[in-house]
């Protein structure tokens, strides 16, 4: 008697979507922020949930090839633009990757928040260090 296995394959992104699509964060781009010519941090903010997300994208000269990328979001104390932020939450993703890394979501509903995105040892942030508050 012979046993046959099949192995079926599921992948979790959508047909003809990249791997930084299948990586959405809810809610509308408030800002955009390049990193070099390596990729971008890309932050966001819903409003019907009162979360930000934030994730870090390769550009097309880095895409598909490993490397260390990261993203933090902090949610600050602080209610209004200011140039320090005092941690009240965090959530971060790093790792080796070769698409994104992220996203990282938190509820920040009423406080200012800071995002760093990370590809290699470049970093860019959002400025003032506590913003987007509301």
């Amino acid at each position: 008697m012979v046993t046959t296995i099949s192995l079926v394959m599921v992948a979790l992104v959508a047909p003809g979507a990249s791997p930084a699509q299948a990586a959405d964060c809810s809610g509308s781009l408030i800002e955009h922020i390049p990193i070099k010519t390596y990729g971008h941090l890309d932050v966001y903010y819903d409003s019907a949930t009162k979360r930000n997300c934030a994730k870090t994208v390769s550009s097309s000269s880095t895409w598909g090839a490993s490397k260390f990328m990261a993203v933090y979001l902090i949610v600050c104390e602080e209610t209004s633009p200011a140039s320090s932020c005092k941690q009240r939450a965090m959530d971060y993703d790093d790792g080796q990757y070769k698409y994104y890394a992220g996203p990282r979501s938190l509820p920040a509903g009423g406080r200012c928040i800071f995002a760093i995105g990370k590809i290699y040892s470049t970093q860019a942030s959002t400025s003032p260090t506590a913003s987007h508050c509301g």
